[in-house]
Order: structure tokens, then sequence, then C-alpha cells
């Protein structure tokens, strides 16, 4: 398998260019990089239309990321205005990765909550937050506890749990880390822990979930 494979000026030639980015992808190394570059359009700031006999795809940000993406690929960047000779002075040209599938990231989000959490954890906060980034991809067998400081959720059950009062759960975690499943009012909720007498290391935030290192 290849870590790097280079297309320019090929496409545009090819009445199928799908064909050959699967011709590619099934050639790319995991962490591989497909780089493509085509005419922007006529390929030339100045020329409205391209008139080469040989060119039988004309190509726009658009259509490039589209056929790309439509093989599996992920647009990582795109520039317009490229040089490869005085009469295609406007090519197109992409940088793109295979696409992370839906599986793939699950794992990878199990991964980051292992790492965080070494397998368990208790949940500050129920809301949309927590139901769209977390619920979907959390065991409930991971989730020792569950909190939040709205009354109105107090008692109904999450994750199979019983959503309890912040000083309930913390007086009985036993040393549990805390994830803050919520994007807003973490300040204030970190400072709440922290005066119950939580340790800020053993306090996780939704940002700090998501940071793409750790």
């Amino acid at each position: 398998d290849f870590d790097l494979i280079l297309i320019f000026h090929v496409l545009e030639h090819i009445d199928e260019p799908s064909s050959m980015i699967q011709f590619c992808r099934e050639r790319l190394a995991p962490n591989g990089r497909l780089v493509v570059e085509v005419p922007y359009g006529s390929g030339n700031f100045l020329v409205p239309w391209d008139g080469h006999g040989e060119h039988c795809q004309f190509f726009s940000t658009a259509s490039l990321s589209v056929l790309l993406e439509g093989r599996g690929f992920a647009v990582e960047k795109m520039v317009n205005g490229c040089y490869e000779s005085a009469t295609y002075n406007d090519s197109l040209r992409v940088m793109s990765r295979l696409a992370v599938t839906a599986e793939q990231k699950v794992t990878l989000f199990q991964q980051r909550f292992q790492e965080l959490f070494q397998g368990q954890c208790i949940i500050f906060g129920v809301g949309k937050d927590f139901q769209n980034w977390f619920a979907p991809y959390l065991d409930e067998a991971a989730v020792v506890a569950v909190c939040d400081n709205a009354p109105t959720v107090q008692g109904s059950r999450v994750m199979g749990k019983v959503v309890q009062t912040p000083l309930a759960v913390v007086q009985g975690r036993g040393g549990v880390k805390i994830l803050v499943a919520t994007f807003r009012y973490t300040s204030e909720i970190i400072a709440q822990l922290l005066d119950m007498g939580v340790r800020e290391e053993e306090i996780v935030t939704t940002e700090q979930f998501f940071a793409r290192s750790l």
C-alpha cells in the first residue's frame, strides 16, 4: 500500500474519473493521502472555456469534492490558482485522506473514554448535550451514577440510573472521575464540584473529552 498517491492533470482525461479514485483508494495505506490536481473550470484565468479535445471532464470545487467524498475520501485542503503551465495557470489542487467510517468513530470514542476514565465514570448533566454527544455511545455499565442540578430531571432514569443531586453522588462516588457532559455552565459546575471537595484532576469536561489531543 502507498502512503501518498498523486494524480496531477489526469482526471480531466477520463470518462469515469470515479473509477480512478476507487483504484487509488484500494491501493492507499490506511493513513495515506491522495492529492489530486485538475484544471479549475477552463483552467485559465483569462479563458472562459477549455477546448482541449482530450478533456472530457471539467471540475469545480463542489464537483471535485463530491467525486472524492463519494469514494470514501475526506477533503483536508483545497486550493485553486495552482500553476501547471502557462495554459493551465488556474488549477485546482485537493489534499484528501480516507474518511473515518461511523464504526471507526464509535471505536475511537470508546478508546477515548477508556483512556480518560478507565472504564467507569459519573455523569454530571443529562441535557441535550449529553443526549446528543454521549448517550448513544456509552455503555450503561460504564456509568456508575448520574446527577444534574435541575430538579425537573432529578428522580428520572438515565442510562439505567436514577438522576440524583450532585451532592448525593459526590458523597458516595468512591474516587470515580466525573464527566461534565455539557458545553454550557462548565466553569460553574467545576467550581461547584471543587467546593464539594472533588479534585480538579478528577473532573473531565466535554471540551477535554473531544479535544483532538489529550
